[in-house]
């Protein structure tokens, strides 16, 4: 979202209530079955090669980067088993960036779009809070922002070991 004015909109906190079906373009991680991992991955490389285009002039209403991944995205869409694409971050320059940990995606498509309300293919996937802004959060709790559990927070450490928000400091 390139980091837009955090006052500008709300947020909801999404669980899953049942196992998502996801599309995955990531590089294989891990020894088990890596040999028909890797050729796998290999099958499908193109096609991550076409969807990881970095956009070059993001002020142009027309962006031919997208073509690939828009239609692989309709792809998805037409599909009712499979819920959506997960894919390795391409704003992250791991070689410059002191990160380290998994970073990625998951983009959850509507399967049918309605002049009002939610799609009912994501709905009955989720559970969803009620929506609330950072304003009234921090007005309800002098501040300080309690988004996750401790349990919570322990599981995404695990995966995120090291974060670079700010070029040369790590969080």
């Amino acid at each position: 979202m390139n980091r837009p004015n955090i006052n500008d909109f709300q947020a909801v906190r999404l669980n899953t209530s049942v196992p998502l079906c996801v599309l995955d373009l990531s590089p294989p991680k891990g020894v088990a079955n890596l040999p028909e991992r890797l050729y796998n991955y290999l099958m499908i490389w193109p096609l991550v090669m076409s969807c990881s285009v970095k956009v070059r002039n993001y002020e142009d209403t027309f962006k031919p980067e997208y073509i690939i991944p828009q239609l692989l995205l309709q792809w998805v869409r037409e599909k009712e088993h499979i819920d959506g694409i997960s894919y390795q971050t391409t704003h992250i320059d791991f070689r410059k960036s002191l990160s380290k940990g998994d970073f990625f995606n998951i983009v959850l498509p509507v399967k049918d779009n309605k002049v009002r309300g939610l799609c009912d293919h994501l709905k009955s996937k989720f559970t969803m809070t009620n929506a609330t802004s950072i304003q009234l959060s921090q007005c309800g709790n002098n501040s300080h922002h309690y988004l996750y559990t401790q349990d919570e927070l322990e599981s995404l450490n695990a995966r995120a070991r090291k974060i670079e928000i700010i070029p040369g400091r790590i969080d």
